[in-house]
């Protein structure tokens, strides 16, 4: 980047990014959310694919959705490689990239005022296993983070994930960290 203090990014929570995501796709004519139900299978007819069989939590009924198309991003829960070798089209070859990284973060709000920075970030680096991040996101809501490589575990509290900040993060982001008041529990993610 030729000017990299010109550089401006945005973050934003992943609450605030669905809520937005799923507000636009209810505006669109063709398309339909149903919330309260459970995907339990793929329905197929001649070798193909033709919708989902699903599982409505209010009455545990069942009710055939088709569609001319279907797209899984259930994650690594999916179903689908197992209904494919069922249909006939065997197992998709799969692969992996083993990175084993674990972090913690924790949703907190600093005052309006406190930092006129967005975003104070240290990630893994040699000799380094471990990464300290602090972003703005929307409404002074601010995420702490802190991250791991390898079998060493992230810390469980807010304050340990502030003190893995604390060898090169200011002083002043540091403070506003630890006086910042907590929004939710940390959570760990892998």
């Amino acid at each position: 980047i030729p000017n990299p203090g010109a550089l401006i990014t945005h973050h934003a929570s992943r609450p605030f990014i669905e809520c937005h995501v799923r507000r636009r796709l209810r505006r669109i004519p063709n398309v339909s959310m149903l919330d309260r139900h459970d995907i339990v299978d793929l329905t197929a007819s001649d070798g193909r694919v033709t919708g989902v069989l699903l599982h409505r939590h209010a009455d545990h009924s069942a009710v055939v959705l088709d569609a001319d198309l279907t797209v899984d991003a259930t994650g690594r829960g999916s179903r689908t490689p197992t209904v494919l070798q069922r249909l006939g089209y065997g197992r998709p070859e799969e692969q992996e990239l083993a990175v084993h990284v674990t972090y913690s973060s924790v949703p907190v709000r600093i005052p309006a005022g406190t930092l006129r920075e967005h975003t104070f970030a240290r990630l893994f680096e040699p000799g380094r296993p471990h990464g300290f991040v602090m972003f703005r996101a929307e409404d002074e809501r601010w995420i702490v983070g802190a991250g791991t490589l390898g079998s060493v575990e992230p810390p469980t509290t807010q304050a340990e994930i502030v003190d893995f900040g604390a060898d090169w993060a200011p002083p002043h982001a540091l403070a506003a960290a630890r006086a910042a008041e907590s929004l939710g529990e940390v959570c760990r993610h892998r």
